[in-house]
């Protein structure tokens, strides 16, 4: 079984998502600095709204997450998540 093959919500192969980390698809940059960026990028680019709660699965893919700029909690805590994030991203820059 192989655990990071792409889902419906775990959908890393998307155009949103190589959009997202193209800055940090380059060899120049160390594997520890990718992630290091990649995390503080979508740390400080995201803010908490209480009142954009969604209940459409939609919501909560991998592509449609990294273009949103605010979020209800649980938005924000998916997002936000190191593991969560790196899990998702980390296919898409070979970390």
């Amino acid at each position: 079984m192989n655990f990071t093959a792409p889902t419906f919500y775990f959908d890393y192969e998307s155009d949103e998502i190589k959009d997202f980390v193209k800055e940090f698809r380059s060899d120049t940059i160390s594997k520890k600095e990718k992630a290091k960026r990649l995390y503080l990028k979508v740390r400080d680019s995201y803010r908490y709204d209480p009142y954009s709660l969604s209940f459409l699965k939609e919501h909560y893919r991998a592509s449609y997450l990294v273009t949103q700029k605010k979020g209800h909690c649980y938005d924000y805590s998916t997002k936000k998540n190191q593991t969560t994030l790196l899990l998702l991203l980390k296919p898409s820059i070979q970390i």
